[in-house]
């Protein structure tokens, strides 16, 4: 029987390059973490250590791997948005960044004459 995460979604499993480490979900924000040479260490989500030899990892392999998914409905890449998204049907599920300081004249500070 294979095991399944939240959403019923299969277990993620991950290998960091530079790091030369494994992150495979265990289930419920649990995160194994196996580096090649063999050590191992369970870690939450959130980056606290819970046992193993591996005392050490990368906090954002752990929140990629083992973190809540995100809701259906912003879970895409930036290029792949909805071309109805940021219209005024569908405003950005987000704030509107802060509009620049402007000068006396109306120009944007920092901006070139």
């Amino acid at each position: 029987m294979k095991a399944q995460a939240k959403h019923d979604a299969a277990l993620r499993k991950y290998y960091h390059v530079s790091a030369r480490q494994t992150f495979e979900e265990v289930g419920d924000g649990v995160v194994r973490v196996t580096a090649d040479d063999g050590r191992t260490g369970l870690f939450r989500w959130s980056g606290e250590w819970i046992e193993g030899e591996l005392t050490q990892c990368s906090a954002q392999m752990l929140l990629w791997c083992g973190g809540p998914n995100l809701p259906p409905d912003m879970n895409f890449r930036w290029v792949e948005a909805p071309r109805h998204m940021g219209t005024s049907e569908h405003p950005w599920p987000w704030p509107d960044p802060p509009a620049p300081a402007r000068d006396e004249w109306g120009r944007a500070r920092g901006a070139k004459r």
